[in-house]
């Protein structure tokens, strides 16, 4: 009985953390880096850089540009940077302490940063969500948090029911309609789900 307990926990350890095989995946440099880890570091980075402007997502979309070594121009150069994303979904992780807010956890999902930093609409509406149809980005990368499975939606449950997790929020009433609004439109347009659901689903 005991094996087969021991056996259980080990399955469910599999399969939750089974969606962060992408991160090993990624393409490794000659110093044993990861190029998709370096696009996260500037993706992360250009948050800081360019909080409190309007073309947030304007500069994240430069840097996957200029990895992919193509322009706006490019024919269907939107599905070239979703399919890049789709593939190294996992790997986009913010590894390092925020300058401009220091409080926030690390590392963390860049989607999470995003939020974090309240930058909806600048990231999410100008870019990587401004078309489920046409760029159907995936939102439900896991993290292992606290020793349990953590997607974009268990992360926007917790803002909803501790709001005051963001102590840097003038408007809390706000806030919590902001995300609950994201919160449906992830699950709606993008089949967002909790990692205990994507368990299920595996299963």
């Amino acid at each position: 009985m005991k094996n087969l307990q021991h056996f259980r926990i080990a399955l469910v350890f599999i399969l939750v953390t089974l969606p962060l095989a992408a991160q090993t995946n990624c393409i490794k440099t000659e110093n044993g880096s990861s190029e998709v880890e370096m696009i996260a570091s500037k993706i992360c980075l250009s948050l800081d850089i360019n909080f409190g402007y309007d073309n947030g997502g304007e500069k994240i979309e430069d840097i996957f540009l200029y990895h992919l070594g193509i322009t706006r121009d490019t024919p269907n150069y939107k599905q070239q940077i979703l399919e890049f994303w789709n593939t190294y979904s996992n790997c986009f992780v913010c590894e390092l302490e925020s300058s401009k807010k220091t409080e926030l956890p690390y590392p963390t999902h860049f989607l999470k940063r995003v939020v974090d930093f309240g930058l909806m609409t600048e990231i999410f509406d100008e870019f990587l969500l401004e078309d489920s149809e046409e760029f159907p980005i995936d939102v439900n990368a896991i993290e292992i948090v606290d020793g349990k499975g953590e997607t974009l939606l268990d992360y926007l449950d917790k803002i909803i029911a501790n709001p005051n997790r963001h102590q840097d929020v003038d408007d809390i009433d706000n806030w919590l309609r902001v995300i609950k609004e994201l919160r449906d439109y992830l699950i709606e347009d993008y089949g967002a789900k909790t990692a205990e659901e994507l368990l299920v689903d595996k299963n």
